[in-house]
């Protein structure tokens, strides 16, 4: 599993320097915006990253 991660992670770094960041689209600020209110207002709800991780697996494996 660390072999994934790492090579998922030696890809997002290629990507994040050939990419150059330029404006969002206004529909992606609008998901940042809420998400950002629900945390100010302590109702953003979290799961933990064993969770998160038993999901991909599911759905790599």
């Amino acid at each position: 599993m660390i072999e994934l991660q790492q090579v998922v992670q030696t890809l997002w770094d290629d990507i994040a320097k050939e990419q150059l960041i330029g404006e969002f689209p206004e529909a992606h600020k609008k998901i940042l915006d809420e998400r950002i209110q629900k945390i100010a207002e302590g109702e953003a709800i979290y799961k933990p990253w064993s969770g998160v991780q038993k999901k991909f697996e599911k759905a790599i494996f």
